[in-house]
């Protein structure tokens, strides 16, 4: 397993990389990806001229393409943006371990959850406005965001009735699973608010920047030809700024490498 996990680290380190490149510029340039392809290739390949064992390079080849094949149709479908598909490859094809990767992909649900709700509220908190439009939708859907708890609640008194046994409803886990699903339900709203007015932006082609993303497009950003193009054609366009997510693959690797798989400790 060392031997395997070996490139571990510099996987690590080049997608913290492309992370922190991603925040700050909505692009990853190509040569990440391409370098850690390349790295893991070059290595598995040497390390199977040395040992004899092809294997960790054919799971290498394997994985990394298989990754890369599902990402870049969901990238074209747009779905997904194109470094994620890359970045996560490129992880695979460095750490060519079916056990660690499994563990890896199931920790990945968790960290991006965690991620997306944290970035969502950061910038639905950074954009100004967002908390009067969040009250104003919990006031028109306050029946929706009620009836979720209420129906919950309800299931369970019918069910402990059915049951004879009362013991959930008269714990306090009862109170708290209840209050929890109520703060499900109002990130529900928040979530739809910040897609609609954060997420989602008319803006005068004249204020359109390089990286900008359109609406009903694929995953990337427009550059200056393009720019120039669409200013021709039209006055506005709505652009969309989507959760910039390749931080999630730094931040699930270094939980899977630290902690491993999430389940066990859940």
């Amino acid at each position: 397993m060392f031997e395997l996990l070996i490139l571990a680290i510099p996987a690590l380190i080049a997608s913290f990389v492309a992370g922190l490149w991603d925040l700050k510029t909505t692009e990853v340039p190509d040569e990440i990806p391409a370098i850690m392809i390349a790295v893991g290739i070059f290595f598995w390949g040497i390390a199977a001229l040395f040992t004899g064992d092809y294997m960790p390079l054919v799971t290498s080849a394997v994985m990394g393409t298989a990754v890369l094949t599902i990402g870049l149709v969901l990238y074209k479908k747009g779905q997904w943006g194109g470094a994620d598909a890359w970045i996560l490859a490129s992880i695979f094809y460095m750490i060519p371990s079916v056990d660690f990767m499994a563990g890896y992909i199931l920790n990945f649900f968790f960290v991006s959850l965690a991620y997306m709700l944290v970035y969502s509220v950061v910038l639905g908190l950074k954009n100004k406005g967002t908390l009067g439009m969040f009250t104003n939708d919990v006031r028109k859907s306050w029946k929706y965001v009620a009836a979720i708890p209420a129906a919950f609640a309800t299931l369970m008194i019918m069910l402990s009735f059915a049951l004879s046994d009362m013991s959930f409803i008269a714990s306090y886990h009862f109170a708290g699973v209840s209050f929890l699903i109520l703060l499900m339900a109002l990130f529900w709203r928040y979530g739809v608010v910040v897609e609609k007015n954060v997420f989602r932006r008319k803006i005068s082609t004249n204020d359109l920047k390089p990286g900008d993303v359109i609406e009903n497009g694929i995953w990337v950003g427009v550059t200056e030809s393009d720019i120039k193009k669409i200013r021709q054609e039209k006055k506005s366009v709505v652009i969309k700024e989507g959760i910039r997510f390749v931080p999630v693959f730094a931040l699930t690797l270094a939980v899977t490498m630290i902690l491993g798989t999430l389940i066990p400790l859940l």
